[in-house]
């Protein structure tokens, strides 16, 4: 009797948990849904608030109700076995020097295994980004500047 109390505690618990709803990522400010229109779902983020359930995968997946499969923004790096996901990448730049200055504007460099995420940051000549390594995790800034910068 225990056993079977045991099993249905244990299934009852397994249950609940694939029912509560996943932790929200907060948003880019200019981070849009692509593909939706009219309450279609486009996106894992739109998958999310929409109440689907999300798989413990790595990236994440969220499976709609008419069971689309939403898998979350990563970036990956094959020669290392790296993969890291665009919410990975902006808490460690956030934690990192290049802090809450992030723009919102970002890509992958599958050829270098790194997210590029946009600082707003004033710098004649520069363009900086937050660069996130997939591999070692670790962030930097790259201020991206171009011409020959005068000595101060």
């Amino acid at each position: 009797m225990i056993i079977v109390l045991g099993v249905m505690g244990g299934l009852a618990f397994w249950w609940e948990r694939s029912l509560a709803p996943a932790p929200q990522d907060k948003p880019f400010p200019q981070e849009e849904a692509r593909n939706s229109s009219e309450g279609e779902i486009g996106g894992f983020r739109e998958c999310v608030k929409a109440g689907n359930p999300v798989m413990e995968s790595y990236p994440r997946q969220c499976r709609s109700r008419d069971s689309k499969t939403f898998t979350e923004e990563a970036c990956t790096y094959p020669e290392e076995g790296g993969i890291l996901t665009l919410a990975d990448a902006r808490e460690i730049a956030e934690q990192s020097e290049c802090g809450d200055r992030l723009t919102g504007e970002y890509f992958c460099n599958e050829n270098s295994g790194t997210w590029w995420l946009d600082l707003d940051i004033d710098k004649e000549g520069c363009n900086p980004a937050c660069v996130v390594d997939v591999v070692s995790r670790e962030a930097e800034i790259n201020w991206r500047c171009t011409g020959l910068v005068a000595p101060e």
